[in-house]
């Protein structure tokens, strides 16, 4: 009996934990006005996140984004006849971020 009783206590204080994701969006202060990008997947892909991310209409501070990313594949490893066997994709982006002061913030 009191195997179950300790289960059920551990049970309780384990589901009440109240975990909660960081960037849920429910507590950030930030929207984005405008996003300037090249339209290709890598960008429209980030965008779409940090729409989601920051889609706060009520926030006192306000954002315009400008993405550039750059996509490029090498081979890593030949076969023994000299055929590509591996390649690295490296994605590279950046990220700039005005703020309404005119403050950049480069990532």
């Amino acid at each position: 009996m009191k195997k179950l009783f300790l289960l059920f206590v551990i049970s309780l204080f384990i589901s009440q934990c109240g975990y909660e994701k960081v960037y849920s969006g429910k507590n950030l202060n930030l929207s984005i006005k405008k996003i300037k990008k090249e339209n290709n997947f890598i960008n429209n892909e980030l965008s779409d996140a940090l729409l989601n991310i920051l889609s706060n209409k009520e926030s006192d501070n306000s954002l315009e984004l400008e993405i550039k990313s750059n996509k490029s594949t090498e081979v890593k490893s030949k076969d023994s006849e000299g055929n590509p066997y591996n390649y690295v994709l490296k994605i590279e982006t950046k990220i700039i971020a005005i703020d309404e002061m005119g403050k950049e913030y480069t990532k």
